[in-house]
């Protein structure tokens, strides 16, 4: 099974021990409501912030208009109004018209009084739950007929129906992957140190 990564995203263990919060926006800013002009600003920098190969993805599969109202940057007015409040934004999140902050109650409030404040959400958190139970004949495990031994792995691969995909014949040749995990030594794990990682990156130190 060949693969190549592109991009391993770790994230550190550590948590913040404060509360964040999404913080959305009702739009993109009144001159972005109704219009992709091409020669906006906005619209420049949303190419601009997809990668080359999202562009021809894109343009594949939607044309020449393959940029949408969703993918336009975040209204800079809205975060320098926020920015002035002393709120210090920690991500920004185009596709969902949001930040996220480390707010308190005090800021919270204030924040809702602002025309362009849709919600405030706090960020949720993930609670891991036991493995579920896989038997031999669930229908998870049918249909495969190859010869690769999956080891340990055979639980967690047939979850996403891998040994199945697999059987056809379809074994990911040329494939750029990316992954986000919580946090592991890849380096030395089995499946990932002896390929061609290309680049990784910290979202809770920012490296």
């Amino acid at each position: 099974m060949k693969y190549t990564l592109i991009l391993l995203i770790i994230l550190s263990t550590q948590v913040f021990t404060q509360e964040k919060f999404f913080i959305y926006f009702k739009d993109k800013g009144t001159e972005n409501t109704n219009s992709l002009n091409k020669t906006s600003a906005a619209y420049i920098q949303a190419v601009e912030d997809l990668s080359p190969k999202a562009v021809e993805r894109r343009i594949k599969n939607m044309g020449e208009d393959f940029i949408t109202y969703d993918d336009l940057p975040i209204n800079k007015n809205y975060i320098a109004e926020l920015e002035n409040r002393g709120i210090q934004i920690i991500r920004k999140l185009s596709w969902f018209n949001s930040v996220s902050a480390v707010l308190t109650s005090d800021q919270i409030k204030s924040l809702q009084s602002l025309p362009f404040i849709k919600s405030i959400e706090p960020v949720k958190k993930l609670y891991f739950q036991n493995d579920p139970l896989l038997t031999d004949d669930q229908q998870l495990f049918k249909g495969m007929d190859n010869n690769y031994n999956y080891g340990v792995s055979l639980k967690q691969m047939s979850l996403s129906d891998v040994p199945l995909v697999h059987s056809k014949n379809i074994n990911g040749q040329n494939v750029l992957i990316g992954i986000l995990d919580s946090g592991f030594d890849w380096q030395i794990h089995n499946s990932l140190k002896d390929r061609n990682v290309i680049v990784e990156y910290d979202f809770i130190f920012d490296d």
